[in-house]
């Protein structure tokens, strides 16, 4: 659930995202990650960056390759260089 803790937390990384030129969308309302990744992959989006309570602990992100279902963690300065 996006509460202002994770927006305050993910709009930066939204930000960074767009600086390097990718197309970037933050999933607005409280909803099951299931529901999230079926939109994400309903309009085709290769990368999906997954903030929960444990990633903004730890200063960090989940990225899930929607394509092959690959995820891996990678702390929130370099995440950027592993969506290309």
């Amino acid at each position: 659930p996006m509460d202002e803790n994770a927006v305050n937390y993910c709009l930066p990384l939204a930000d960074k995202c767009r600086e390097n030129g990718y197309k970037t969308e933050i999933y607005p309302s409280a909803s099951k990650l299931k529901k999230q990744l079926d939109y994400a992959n309903a309009k085709n989006i290769k990368w999906a960056i997954i903030v929960g309570d444990s990633e903004i602990e730890k200063g960090e992100v989940s990225i899930k390759n929607l394509v092959d279902g690959n995820q891996q963690t990678s702390d929130i300065e370099n995440f950027v260089n592993l969506i290309s």
